[in-house]
């Protein structure tokens, strides 16, 4: 069987969904089990076994609510549907190829009613399946479909502290869920509506193609054994066995099988030496009455799992595990003597895997293990080498955040929350844009943002979500993603369908100015980072006061937004978003400059400065006058509050627009202390940090390329290119980076008082090299020494 994904166009009326028939898709019915109700948790296999004449290349349109797994003759075909609004249900597309003679589709649905994770939004359990150019009748609701509820399986809440959202973990139960009842007949739940002449929109799941290709799927591991004991797995971890445990390191890396003695508890700890996120799949023999649990964490804590408070989350070097405890989240199995082979229903994510097995009368024979990752195909095309070999270190680390984050959508962190949110999702998008070529996930993550303005006018914190959550800030951050994407990537028709969410989303905000000169407290949370004592940070709701953190942002909006306009033809738009620019940067600098310290205050009353409000305004170009002195007070100024892993982003982005290199070099020494202390992927705030896989810590890999290197784009769609080069302390360095034409390759080294540059650009494809106060042209292959 040959079969690849593919993906339908976008109707040219979205609004027309469910009113009329976009996609194939809409002829189909929707099914479901007899006895489920909506309120409770279900899992279930849906199956048609089928007989084709003749070979056929068959499409199928699938969907389910929550989620499915396809395969076809017992072959993997795909899994999802990618997580959406129920507004924008997503369903995939598959073409099959298919030889005559017999053939079964399955399909396992479930659908989680409690415990269910915030990403996740749904109606009711569900399942829909449409083929095109097939001989025979595979449609939900007139073939045949059987559906089978499986028993079995049971959810829990993870023990894991703090803020933890992904879903519950999963016990199952071989006796029970590899015996199900014998199968019914899947009843129709929503039947294909007919075009409705007078507008109206059925109710349901309102269905649009996913664009994104299949996520990865494929066995990973690796690592250590660091202990095998018989122990309480909630206690302290003793010291590293400095001999690991052969058999079962043979079992984690090769496959070989284990045979655990009966009545014998034994606790394994598997570090993996790397971040994965993986579903589990584990094969067993023998073992009725065992019970094999399978928990994933991100590094062990230093103190109990009953510790409350910061301290709940202290880690230490996370290398070490000596001493520490092990809290975490996953899966528990439970054999009933066949060989059996269960898998997870969804992905766990961390460097540690703690394997907890307890045998009852009989001994059981672990087969084997599959860590089955899943994630977007995102891969490295870019390179970036420079004469401080820790570099490459930081690159490592800053890939891996960026991919263990990128899935259905990106988000913040795979271990606690798996939410995309906007502020993160920025600087995983630029960071991606000089990566890889790959657009899908960047696409699809503006477009999310720009639905999510149907609940409050706003563009949502984070979406999809439920519930929902509201930050203004974030809000004018989606402004700024979308200018991006219009430099660094070639896509005009995409860009130009989202400016008129950004015009209302603009709207909203101009609706509270009205007549006054600054933004007044902004409804939802004002988030700005994670800094204790920053104006309007943890403080959900208008406050009472005025902070120039808001209107800086806001103001930076409004230019992105005016360079929106001006690309796309809408000059008086331009300027009517340039003219309030000037007239809110005006009220800024009344309000809240202070002259004796040559910086912007955060607050009224003058006694809070930040470096955030410094970085925001130097970049807004809207304060020429005072750039060089505010600049000057951000770097000396030893009581400003300081910028944390996220919005360091926007600090360094200062610094490369003021060609201070050698400062973007001091500060990823930071990044190189995370290396040292045994991170894997982008820790979440300083320590003690909460998440050790945050990818809004993978900006520096844009900034080696986009700061250190300077390669920007110099016009909408990147049709040219922009080389402002800020080595700093690097003697040389190399960047290779990806572009829509191409590939952009650019080389500087040091050669006595000289720079010697190499640059080459894709076909076409014009640009400039500014260096030392001249300009050079650049096209196709150059060399040049640069004084």
């Amino acid at each position: 069987m040959n079969m690849e994904r593919f993906s339908l166009r976008p109707a040219a009326l979205p609004a027309d969904t469910n009113i009329r028939r976009h996609y194939p898709i809409n002829h189909g019915k929707w099914v479901v089990h007899p006895d489920i109700h909506p309120q409770e948790d279900s899992f279930c296999r849906y199956s048609l076994d089928f007989e084709l004449p003749e070979a056929a290349t068959i499409e199928m349109h699938v969907s389910a609510d929550n989620r499915f797994e396809l395969t076809c003759d017992e072959m993997y075909v795909g899994m999802g549907p990618d997580r959406s609004d129920l507004a924008h249900w997503s369903f995939h597309s598959y073409r099959l190829e298919l030889a005559p003679g017999k053939h079964c589709l399955h399909a396992v649905v479930h659908y989680l009613y409690k415990d269910y994770p915030y990403a996740q939004t749904s109606i009711q359990p569900g399942f829909v399946l449409y083929a095109e150019h097939s001989p025979v009748d595979l449609n939900t609701g007139t073939a045949p479909w059987k559906v089978v509820r499986l028993q079995g399986v049971r959810t829990e809440r993870a023990l894991v502290k703090g803020f933890f959202v992904v879903g519950p973990n999963y016990i199952l139960d071989a006796a029970a869920y590899c015996h199900p009842a014998e199968p019914v007949d899947a009843v129709v739940l929503c039947p294909a509506g007919d075009d409705s002449s007078g507008g109206s929109i059925l109710r349901g799941w309102r269905l649009y193609p996913s664009c994104l290709p299949e996520q990865v799927r494929r066995s990973v591991g690796g690592g250590t054994i660091r202990f095998v004991a018989d122990l309480d797995p909630a206690g302290p971890i003793p010291a590293d066995d400095p001999t690991p445990d052969k058999a079962w390191q043979a079992f984690v890396l090769d496959g070989q099988a284990l045979t655990i003695p009966a009545n014998t508890r034994v606790t394994a700890l598997w570090d993996l030496e790397a971040y994965h996120t993986a579903y589990p799949e584990l094969t067993t023999t023998g073992g009725a009455g065992a019970r094999v649990t399978i928990l994933w964490s991100e590094a062990c804590l230093v103190h109990p799992a009953e510790t409350t408070g910061t301290d709940a989350r202290v880690k230490g070097h996370r290398n070490e595990i000596a001493g520490k405890y092990f809290v975490g989240n996953g899966d528990t199995f439970l054999p009933d003597g066949p060989r059996r082979t269960l898998q997870s229903f969804w992905w766990r994510a961390g460097r540690y895997v703690q394997i907890t097995v307890q045998t009852g009368d009989a001994p059981l024979t672990l087969e084997r293990l599959r860590l089955l990752e899943t994630r977007m195909p995102l891969e490295n095309e870019s390179t970036f080498t420079c004469s401080d070999t820790a570099f490459t270190d930081i690159i490592q680390v800053c890939v891996r955040g960026i991919q263990m984050c990128a899935h259905e959508t990106y988000m913040d962190c795979p271990y606690y929350e798996q939410l995309m949110y906007v502020g993160d999702t920025r600087l995983q998008m630029l960071t991606s844009y000089v990566m890889s070529g790959e657009d899908r996930l960047n696409q699809r993550g503006i477009e999310l943002f720009d639905w999510s303005r149907r609940e409050t006018g706003y563009v949502l914190e984070r979406y999809p979500s439920t519930p929902f959550q509201l930050s203004t800030t974030f809000a004018m951050i989606w402004v700024l993603m979308l200018r991006d994407h219009a430099w660094w990537r070639d896509e005009p028709d995409f860009v130009k369908m989202r400016l008129k969410g950004m015009r209302c989303l603009l709207e909203e905000f101009k609706a509270h100015l009205g007549d006054h000169d600054l933004l007044p407290p902004l409804p939802g949370w004002s988030f700005m980072d994670w800094v204790p004592g920053l104006s309007a940070v943890n403080s959900p709701g208008p406050d009472g006061s005025v902070h120039a953190v808001t209107n800086l942002l806001f103001l930076n909006a409004l230019h992105a937004a005016a360079e929106l306009e001006d690309a796309f033809g809408e000059k008086h738009l331009a300027d009517y978003n340039r003219d309030r620019a000037v007239h809110l940067a005006a009220s800024i600098h009344r309000t809240f400059w202070n002259e004796e310290r040559s910086m912007f205050a955060d607050d009224l009353s003058h006694t809070v400065y930040s470096e955030h409000a410094q970085c925001l305004a130097l970049l807004s170009g809207y304060f020429p006058e005072i750039e060089a002195p505010c600049f000057q007070a951000l770097i000396t100024a030893d009581d400003l509050l300081r910028t944390t892993v996220y919005f360091s982003f926007y600090l360094l982005e200062t610094f490369q627009r003021f060609g201070r290199g050698d400062l973007i070099v001091e500060k990823l020494d930071f990044w190189k202390d995370m290396v040292q202390m045994g991170f894997k992927t982008p820790m979440e705030m300083p320590e003690p940090s909460r998440s050790d896989c945050h990818a809004w810590g993978s900006h520096p890999l844009f900034h080696m390329h986009a700061s250190l290197a300077g390669i920007r784009p110099g016009d909408p769609g990147f049709k040219s290119v922009i080389i402002n080069p800020s080595p700093g302390p690097l003697g040389e360095m190399h960047s290779k980076m990806p572009h829509p034409a191409g590939t952009i390759h650019f080389d500087l080294a040091k050669r006595g008082s000289d720079w010697l540059a190499n640059v080459i650009l894709p076909d076409g494809v014009q640009g400039q090299l500014f260096w030392e106060g001249s300009v050079h042209a650049l096209q196709g292959r150059q060399k040049l020494v640069l004084r």
